[in-house]
């Protein structure tokens, strides 16, 4: 009688695709290679980072959501880890959280497929 056991999935290995994951590359502006924003202002810190010298730093005078994000291409079946730190500083600042969302697009155009936090 032929197996039916559910395939393990793939051990993650580490991967290229997320860019300036440490933010330590900054460019001509000062801001974090590799990283996009929605809303704030984005700027790199020294003053309190997680591992080598700078750290994201995200501002804002308003209340609303924003986000610091980066689109890296996966393939469909692979394993993925994602992890990180964030640092609420502010009073007023409800949450800080990692979020994964899949799109259909390469560039992350459109409707997410799904996202989880």
């Amino acid at each position: 009688m032929p197996s039916t056991a559910t395939p393990s999935p793939s051990t993650p290995t580490p991967t290229a695709g997320l860019v300036n994951g440490g933010f330590e590359e900054a460019g001509d502006d000062g801001k974090p290679v590799g990283w996009r924003k929605y809303g704030g202002e984005l700027s790199r810190s020294s003053a309190a980072r997680w591992e080598g010298q700078f750290a994201a730093a995200f501002t804002s005078q308003t209340a609303s959501t924003k986000w610091v994000f980066q689109t890296v291409a996966v393939e469909g079946g692979g394993a993925y880890v994602l992890s990180g730190y964030a640092l609420k500083s502010d009073a007023n600042v409800e949450a800080a959280y990692l979020r994964l969302s899949w799109y259909a697009s390469p560039d992350g155009s459109g409707k997410a497929i799904d996202s989880v936090d």
